[in-house]
């Protein structure tokens, strides 16, 4: 059984200020960019528990109070009922976290 551990060039949310988050991730704001500080996240979680953390695009239909894989959510009427999609998702001991 492996061990999960924090790893250690974690930086704390509150010390997040958009002058290191530029630091680390370059430009974010939109295009190619945006996706950089999930990356990290994800990364960052795979290190920590030595399981694979996939990309999904799992969001919360806020009416249904469901879980429904969808990627462009605002094609469809009822768009504006999902939240963003989850940065990740991992599979432990047969149980699903995302």
């Amino acid at each position: 059984m492996s061990y999960i551990y924090c790893p250690q060039d974690i930086i704390s949310g509150n010390l997040i200020t958009k002058e290191k988050r530029q630091e680390l991730f370059g430009k974010v704001a939109g295009g190619s960019g945006s996706s950089n500080p999930e990356k990290f996240q994800r990364q960052k979680i795979i290190d920590g528990t030595g399981i694979m953390c996939s990309k999904t695009n799992i969001r919360i239909n806020l009416r249904t109070n469901t879980l429904n894989d969808i990627v462009y959510p605002n094609i469809k009427n009822d768009g504006f009922d999902y939240t963003e999609n989850f940065d990740g998702v991992q599979c432990i001991k047969n149980k699903k976290y995302i």
